[in-house]
């Protein structure tokens, strides 16, 4: 309601300049200018109509505020005023903390994580008692043991320590650059309302920071160590979901690093692609990065127009570059950019219909009887973790495997064919990407330790794993990997949100009859594994079913119910959804994400980075986590996995980081060995 007339003190607002200019009356000795023929033919009965009620809104709004601010008075009329004043007053703050919530709350794939998180596991508490007391979350109910942490390690050159300060104003301006960093969750756990963050009201950088000396004589083992517990550390919603950690005093087996930056922020922040360039932003790799987004954002905005650079597009149209100015090779540019697009979008329905027959087919044979790399057990998820990280390869040597088993078959009448006319792998035909080389080998190195490991001490658990060896010989046994997929929109200035899908990639199982794995003199045997696994990766790649899935949990965010995990949250449901939801998150063996960094190396807190590393989050019980880094010209990849101890996969991290690298150089001397051949 506005000011009354009577209310001198008070500044003049519009509402009251409008009274004054309606209420008043001409005075006697200045009569009112006669009306010109304009004037009188512009009123209207429509404007004559607006003329007049606005004339009695604004008396009656005068009125009542005259009895809203008459105390005294006691007529019925006052107190209804007063009544109505109060009531108005109510329900603009209600919409406006309605509206705010509404506008703050995070997506719904934002929120997935922390729904599939109850308190008991570690997720984030209600947001008042209240809340839980009128059933708008109870903490509990249909959520999974899943593990929403990601991790990013700095290893730096050189035996000085980094500097506290140093790091202390890259974290500070990282903050500054994405304020998800220096917020803390709210509204958590309700059914119609979703969560936000709010900007932390004791906000200091030093409260996520921590120096860590390791004891004398430690080394690549007790640095991994500290990472698995650094990983399995609960966390505190009382604070920004991210903390730092600088270790010192360790000597690494693969550089001269003495000191190094653990980074770990929780999966409802951002995606680990967000994750990652949030943080790269912020070292010298950081212009660089920002510039090569803001190109890509260009380029794809000239192309869908018509007008990029032919030579960007591919580099076989570089003579055109000269030309593009001309309309004709404008329209060429356009008409050919929009009719890949067409053809890709047409091979991407049909890649759905092959994505949704495969994976739901291997998915319905295999969930039930996945055979895990890490011991089962009853209970809980165990809370203590194993990480370990195999030695680092240059990318040179992926470029070997690609050259050696990309095209035809090494031996065949067709590679003959193509070495005499000097066209060994200058087409697409059979091509391997970086991915399908390292897919195959972590596979192969699954496969191989799945099969050696022994079963748990627990006389069910040897029978389950009995059964489950048994079932090899009738159902398929594939490896099966979830792989995130980006959707992330090209934005020059990448925000914190989730953007990543993903889908299950079965790999054909690579053992042999007797379980044993094709050796460096099977080269025609490594060559059909490579590209059997390259077509089951292709299925994951060509489709739109993990975008769909995407876009319908995104969709809940402003009402959590609609997710199935709350939905159906309450009994005879709730344990049917835990186990569903237990069975979808524990169906495959690992998830396997590709974490490309830098080309060359960067320098973070004003020292030069030695080595660079990722560990993505854990899936359900029993799954591991598996990072392939590209960084400084080389690749590696991290392992992560629950530690269950007096069990027979105690270690298992280290075993795998270890047979990795031992079947690396397999792969590799098959592929000196075709090149050898061809030189």
């Amino acid at each position: 309601m506005s000011s009354s007339l009577a209310d001198k003190d008070a500044p003049p607002t519009a509402n009251s300049y409008d009274r004054l200019r309606l209420q008043s009356v001409p005075a006697d000795d200045d009569p009112p200018t006669p009306a010109t023929p304009a004037e009188h033919a512009s009123e209207t009965p429509t404007t004559w109509l607006s003329h007049t009620v606005r004339t009695s809104l604004t008396a009656l709004e005068s009125r009542l505020d005259e009895l809203v601010q008459d105390g005294t008075s006691t007529s019925w009329s006052a107190n209804l005023a007063r009544r109505l004043h109060h009531s108005g007053a109510w329900v603009q703050n209600a919409l406006r903390d309605e509206w705010e919530m509404r506008a703050n709350a995070m997506s719904g794939c934002d929120q997935m994580w922390i729904l599939l998180s109850p308190p008991e596991l570690g997720g984030p508490p209600p947001s008042s008692s209240s809340d839980q007391q009128a059933g708008k979350g109870n903490g509990k109910g249909a959520s999974s043991s899943f593990v929403p942490t990601c991790t990013a390690i700095y290893m730096f050159e050189g035996d000085e320590p980094v500097s506290y300060d140093a790091v202390k104003e890259a974290l500070n301006r990282q903050a500054d650059a994405f304020p998800r960093y220096r917020s803390i969750l709210s509204n958590t756990h309700r059914r119609f309302h979703g969560a936000a963050f709010v900007e932390d009201p004791q906000w200091d950088v030093e409260r996520h920071i921590e120096t860590v000396e390791l004891p004398d004589g430690a080394g690549q083992d007790e640095l991994e160590e500290f990472i698995a517990s650094f990983i399995a550390r609960p966390w505190d919603f009382s604070k920004p979901l991210w903390e730092s950690v600088i270790v010192s005093n360790f000597a690494s087996q693969s550089s001269d690093a003495s000191t190094c930056l653990l980074s770990r922020g929780h999966h409802s922040l951002t995606d680990g692609q967000g994750f990652v360039a949030s943080q790269l932003l912020t070292t010298s790799f950081g212009p660089e990065l920002r510039a090569k987004l803001q190109d890509g954002q260009q380029l794809l905005r000239d192309a869908r127009r018509g007008r990029a650079k032919p030579s960007k597009l591919h580099r076989a149209l570089k003579p055109l570059d000269q030309y593009r100015h001309y309309t004709i090779v404008q329209l060429g540019m356009l008409l050919a950019f929009w009719t890949v697009w067409f053809v890709t979008q047409f091979l991407e329905l049909t890649g759905s219909l092959r994505q949704a027959f495969v994976t739901g087919t291997y998915f319905v044979l295999t969930a039930w009887r996945q055979q895990y790399l890490t011991s089962e057990y009853d209970g809980p998820r165990v809370s203590e973790k194993e990480f370990s990280v195999s030695p680092h390869f240059p990318l040179s040597d992926v470029k070997k495997i690609q050259r050696a088993f990309s095209g035809a078959k090494p031996g065949s009448w067709l590679d003959r064919a193509a070495k005499r006319g000097n066209a060994k792998n200058k087409t697409p035909y059979k091509h391997l990407t970086l991915n399908d080389v390292l897919c195959t080998v972590i596979a192969d190195v699954l496969a191989d330790e799945a099969n050696q490991q022994e079963s748990s001490h627990s006389a069910r658990r040897k029978v389950s794993h009995w059964i489950k060896r048994a079932s090899h010989y009738v159902l398929p046994s594939p490896i099966s990997l979830f792989i995130p997929i980006s959707i992330r929109p090209l934005q020059s200035d990448p925000k914190m949100e989730n953007w990543s899908t993903g889908s299950i990639a079965y790999l054909p199982s690579p053992l042999r009859s007797d379980g044993s794995l094709k050796g460096e003199e099977d080269i025609e045997g490594l060559y059909d594994v490579l590209h059997r696994n390259s077509d089951a990766l292709k299925v994951v790649k060509r489709g739109w079913i993990p975008a769909m899935m995407f876009w319908s949990i995104q969709m809940t965010g402003q009402i959590p119910w609609l997710y199935p995990a709350r939905m159906w949250d309450f009994w005879p449901f709730r344990p049917i959804m835990r186990l569903a939801i237990e069975l979808c998150l524990s169906s495959f063996q690992a998830v396997l994400t590709n974490v490309p960094g830098p080309p060359d190396s960067v320098e973070l807190a004003g020292r030069k980075v030695s080595e660079w590393g990722a560990a993505p989050p854990q899936a359900g019980k029993n799954t591991l986590a598996i990072g392939v880094i590209t960084y400084d010209g080389a690749v590696s990849v991290t392992f992560t996995a629950d530690r269950v101890r007096e069990e027979p996969s105690e270690g298992v991290a280290r075993r795998l980081a270890d047979s990795f690298a031992e079947r690396w150089d397999v792969y590799l001397g098959a592929a000196e060995a075709v090149l050898g051949k061809e030189d």
